[in-house]
């Protein structure tokens, strides 16, 4: 049985919970500073490593534009390489080159050799004398690729004879 009056015994209890509770209460206060105090330092450090990366990201923009332009450049070389193997159709212009190089006799200079979009051929060159001209044209005229080879022109220049075939690539 207790003896002490109910009014004295609510009374001790509020006492002894208001303790606790000032005691709770500074805890969860306590808990709360340090989880504020933590998130202040993540967010301190997350804005310096924004500044940090937004730094890089304006380095990197001058390098980005360069590639952009590199980019472009790359897809204008595609597209005029397309052109290119479209117009050629299957010709291999290197080997067209090396069999030119075996049908001009030695002594003839080629000064401009020149294929264009129609397929029309145009050479300029220079001999020593005129039967290597004639030579030239001949194994021109024999070779399968060349047609309607004809001279053009032919012309004495300082000891040298100048002259001009035209024609077309016969694929």
């Amino acid at each position: 049985m207790n003896l002490i009056p109910l009014e004295y015994r609510l009374k001790l209890k509020y006492q002894k919970d208001k303790k606790r509770n000032i005691v709770i209460s500074l805890f969860i206060l306590a808990i709360m500073l340090g989880f504020t105090l933590y998130n202040y330092k993540s967010i301190l450090t997350y804005q310096e490593e924004m500044i940090v990366l937004n730094n890089r990201l304006d380095s990197l923009k001058p390098v980005m534009a360069e590639k952009r332009l590199l980019d472009e450049q790359r897809a204008k070389l595609k597209d005029k390489q397309e052109l290119i193997n479209r117009l050629s159709q299957d010709i291999s212009y290197h080997q067209l080159l090396i069999d030119l190089n075996r049908l001009i006799p030695e002594d003839v200079v080629l000064n401009n050799f020149i294929i264009n979009q129609n397929q029309h051929l145009q050479i300029n060159a220079e001999s020593i004398n005129n039967g290597k001209v004639i030579k030239t044209v001949n194994q021109m005229e024999e070779y399968p690729y060349f047609a309607e080879i004809s001279l053009k022109y032919s012309e004495v220049r300082e000891n040298k004879v100048a002259f001009g075939i035209e024609g077309r690539l016969d694929l």
